[in-house]
């Protein structure tokens, strides 16, 4: 096998992701049972709907989206908290539907 092939196809072919796809799955996991309220109260806490924040109608809230915290330290850009809500975000409505499991 050449060193400079792509090694996407390898994963293909062994019916495996790699660990970066593997983390937003379990990512986009975690966010659909926050959104259907299947995780402990403490950990829902951390987001927001964006129809609590907007009193009004947008087509961001109406799209079921989660309100995207402002974030000044680097840390808190790259927690759990904040890219659990761009990856959820970034999922298309149809697949966030309740009640159905979005894999």
């Amino acid at each position: 096998m050449d060193s400079k092939a792509h090694f996407a196809p390898l994963f293909v072919h062994s019916r495996i992701l790699p660990v970066t796809m593997l983390y937003y799955h379990l990512v986009s996991s975690m966010m659909y049972d926050i959104n259907n309220h299947r995780v402990p109260s403490n950990i829902s806490k951390l987001f927001t709907q964006s129809e609590q924040v907007h009193h009004h109608f947008t087509r961001f809230s109406a799209a079921g989206n989660l309100y995207v915290k402002t974030s000044r330290t680097n840390q808190l850009l790259f927690s759990f908290a904040r890219i659990g809500v761009r990856v959820w975000n970034s999922i298309p409505m149809k697949l966030c539907v309740k009640n159905r499991t979005p894999f």
